[in-house]
């Protein structure tokens, strides 16, 4: 018997308990188109993806965010290549650019955490020095 390969789509299906009825209605598509996405004979829309990404619904999204992990290195243009479209490229350009947002705040909290430990020392320095009077 041979040994199905699971697609994004399907990992992300089960690990958030949805059947194929309920993806395809969250979609606004057949559950048939589903079905084939999750058996890899068809690639799920940009358009779709995103929407999965940012779902209301508080889905584990970490199978699907392979792409968004990409986004960073991968070049814009082949972006065609991955999705076929142009909806592609649009979709990388916002990765990369909420990608760039976070490592902007990561950058501003690390340099925060750095001024908060330089205030700590200083402030044990000055109650080192009142205690040993």
């Amino acid at each position: 018997m041979e040994k199905r390969v699971e697609t994004k789509l399907e990992r992300f299906r089960i690990i958030n308990g949805l059947n194929k009825k309920e993806l395809a209605q969250y979609l606004g598509v057949s559950d048939v188109f589903v079905g084939k996405v999750c058996a890899g004979a068809y690639k799920l829309p940009a358009k779709h993806l995103a929407r999965l990404i940012n779902n209301d619904k508080g889905w584990d999204v970490a199978p699907l965010k392979d792409i968004s992990e990409d986004a960073t290195t991968f070049p814009l243009s082949e972006a065609p290549q991955l999705f076929g479209n142009r909806e592609g490229i649009e979709l990388l350009q916002r990765i990369a650019g909420v990608l760039s947002s976070v490592e902007s705040s990561q950058k501003a909290l690390l340099e925060s955490l750095r001024m908060k430990d330089e205030q700590i020392a200083s402030l044990t320095k000055i109650i080192d020095n009142l205690t040993k009077k």
